[in-house]
């Protein structure tokens, strides 16, 4: 036995399970991990729940109400579970069950796994080896005895075409089955026994939690005869699974109640994983081998071959960083790790919008300037002014609210005009940077006079303050205060130009002066902005409108438009 840390880098972090606010391990049995959406999948034995764990760590339910929960595996989108007496599976998109398979057991159903044939096999600890026809949902008996005492869990051997047991048995050996001829064999004597977990990797290493001296995980080479320690911090390491994709072993710990990660070939850290821009951050790299060269990818289109680089963010964004050594002994190695930097200037803003009292509803949609992904948010909202502005309440259609799980009011005070939504994008989810609206508000104005303003403030009150929660922290976005302003419907008669609401209704050059001191002097708010739209563009007052006047009094004499 040999005992190395050759291209390893042991624990990377350890989810323990008193997390605040996040779902819980509650012996943890078997996990499995999906490429597609970033996630493992955690199967907890003693209260029958599946906890999902997304790329930042977050914990959330993803399946409750099981009685137990054994061995998993992921295959086509489909999370299969073995519970007492059956295999089923679960859409990873929708959380729905799409697949049962009823099997009569000696004693439970426990390790899982499934081949490129597609099949599934299920181990029962009695001494049974299962095979399931995915397609026809249909099992059958591949293997009836011969195994150790209490078989736990089982991995598809894709360079051999067998299926590999493991056992938690005192008598350190592997069983395999073949699946040519579904002979089952002796494979290997490894140093210990009481196994119950096994994980193979890309290159056919075969790797096992053993329980033996308080737990040891251990990677056999190919050939299975080459057993090397990786780690013995675990307690009761259950079912492995290693994550071909970024070439990381995972490692439920049943009595420990937490899952381990072991990074292997090369990790590294930053000390600063978030922050305004600029943003500097220092990076260090973690290998446990002689390495000749270091090549750093920041992410931005900057690069650096230090050992241990400081590099400066300039622009905001969420950034992947990828660390690739050059070896003194072996094959180059790197890992990238993604969303890993996050450089903020985040907002909190909204559109202005106009309307008078006779309009049935006046929006204004927000928008969230996020540049780290967020998975809730805290939205404060003041609107009093000079116009008697009703909040009426809010749009989704169209905004990436719409897909949000939740959205309460934290605050509603009608008669102080001000409220707080609490907006939450649901388990394991996040709402990435868009420019898409957040959500759309919804007013409208029992009375006022054109040209009263009404500010929405999004800066807080009394207790409630803009918060973004993000996946590293929880912090306060900048905001800009969009506004309401009251267009009294009717104030224009006949022809427009008559800016300042003269008696004299045609307009004369104290019009002009009056449009000119808006535009560009005191900026005193109109009587009638319909009045000061004297080329009748229908937008808001402009030099166009200035020109137009003086065309109509002075150059060519022209009608002005009517009143719309």
């Amino acid at each position: 036995m040999v005992r190395t840390t050759f291209l390893v880098v042991n624990v990377l972090f350890l989810l323990a399970s008193i997390a605040l606010g996040q779902a819980s391990f509650n012996g943890p049995e078997s996990v499995a991990f999906d490429t597609v959406t970033d996630r493992y999948f955690v199967s907890n034995y003693y209260d029958g729940t599946i906890v999902q764990i997304d790329r930042y760590g977050q914990r959330s339910y993803f399946k409750t109400g099981l009685s137990h929960c054994y061995g998993n595996c992921i295959k086509d989108n489909v999370l299969y579970v073995t519970v007492p007496g059956k295999v089923v599976g679960y859409d990873l998109t929708s959380g729905e069950e799409v697949f049962e398979v009823n099997i009569s057991t000696i004693t439970n159903l426990d390790g899982l796994t499934t081949d490129t044939s597609g099949y599934l096999y299920a181990l029962d600890t009695g001494g049974r080896l299962h095979k399931i026809d995915i397609e026809q949902q249909t099992a059958s008996i591949l293997v009836n005895g011969g195994f150790p005492s209490h078989p736990q869990d089982i991995i598809f051997d894709k360079w051999h075409n067998r299926i590999l047991i493991a056992a938690y048995d005192g008598t350190p050996y592997l069983k395999a089955v073949n699946l040519d001829d579904g002979i089952l064999y002796d494979a290997v004597t490894p140093p210990t026994g009481y196994f119950d977990g096994i994980s193979i990797d890309n290159e056919g290493y075969v790797y096992l939690g053993s329980h033996a001296s308080n737990g040891l995980v251990y990677r056999l080479d190919s050939t299975l005869t080459v057993p090397e320690i990786l780690s013995n911090s675990y307690r009761q390491p259950a079912g492995l699974d290693y994550n071909l994709r970024d070439n990381i072993l995972a490692v439920p710990n049943f009595s420990g109640n937490n899952v381990g990660f072991i990074v292997m070939y090369i990790d590294f850290m930053a000390n600063f994983l978030w922050g305004p821009g600029p943003h500097e951050v220092s990076f260090l790299g973690l290998p446990e081998i002689t390495v000749n060269e270091w090549h750093w990818d920041f992410g931005d289109g900057d690069t650096s071959m230090a050992a241990s680089p400081t590099h400066v963010y300039d622009e905001p964004g969420l950034y992947d960083v990828t660390l690739e050594i050059v070896p003194a002994e072996g094959p180059n190695r790197s890992y990238t790790r993604r969303g890993y930097i996050a450089v903020l200037a985040d907002t909190l803003s909204g559109d202005n919008a106009e309307g008078n009292t006779e309009s049935e509803i006046i929006e204004v949609p927000l928008y969230a300037g996020n540049n780290m992904p967020l998975y809730g948010m805290q939205i404060p909202v003041e609107y009093g002014g000079a116009a008697d502005l009703r909040f009426e309440g809010f749009s989704v259609e169209g905004c990436l609210s719409a897909a949000f799980a939740e959205i309460t009011y934290l605050d509603y005070d009608s008669a102080g005009k001000r409220f707080t939504l609490d907006m939450e994008v649901g388990p394991s989810l996040y709402m990435s940077p868009s420019e898409s609206p957040l959500i759309i508000l919804q007013f409208s104005i029992d009375d006022g006079d054109s040209g009263d303003v009404n500010t929405l403030f999004l800066d807080g009150y009394d207790t409630y303050l803009p918060v973004y929660h993000g996946v590293y922290t929880d912090y306060t976005p900048a905001t800009k205060a969009p506004s309401v302003t009251c267009t009294k419907a009717g104030c224009c008669t006949g022809t427009v130009g008559n800016v300042n609401c003269s008696e004299e209704e045609q307009p004369d050059i104290t019009d002009i002066t009056r449009l000119i001191d808006f535009l560009y002097l005191s900026h005193a708010e109109l009587c009638c902005l319909e009045e000061a739209d004297a080329n009748s563009s229908g937008g808001e007052p402009d030099i166009a409108d200035i020109t137009a006047l003086i065309s109509h009094l002075y150059i060519s004499h022209d009608p002005l438009g009517e009143c719309p």
